[in-house]
Formats: structure tokens, C-alpha cells, sequence
């Protein structure tokens, strides 16, 4: 790290800190809507996609035919 940052492991430590508290979730949630409406858009969006596939099948897949 450059010569303006304490050492790195003071630097790592208010990181697990802020993580373990939720600073960044809530910077994330304050920060997104108003890039979204910077850039022309609603603050939240309308619709979501959520992807179906989420757990790997084994080898032999589901259920067997027969």
C-alpha cells in the first residue's frame, strides 16, 4: 500500500470490521439508487431474474426414468 495508508494490517482490520458490522451492505444500498438515477433510471429497479438452477445434480442426475 502506498505511504499515505497505516500498515496493511491496520488497514485489514477496520475492513473485517466494517464487513462484520454491515458498512458496506448499507454504503451499497445507499450508493446504487442514486447512480441509478445519475444515469437516467428509476432508483429501484421493477423486475428481478432469479436463475432456477441452483443446486448441481450427481452423476446420475434427478430422478431416474423407467
Amino acid at each position: 500500500m502506498g505511504s499515505d495508508f497505516p500498515a496493511w494490517q491496520t488497514v485489514y482490520g477496520y475492513f473485517r470490521l466494517w464487513v462484520r458490522l454491515g458498512v458496506w451492505e448499507q454504503r451499497n444500498a445507499a450508493l446504487v439508487p442514486q447512480v441509478r438515477v445519475r444515469e437516467g433510471r428509476e432508483s429501484q429497479p421493477r423486475l428481478g431474474i432469479i436463475d432456477s438452477q441452483s443446486v448441481k445434480l450427481g452423476p446420475k442426475g434427478g430422478r431416474t426414468r423407467g
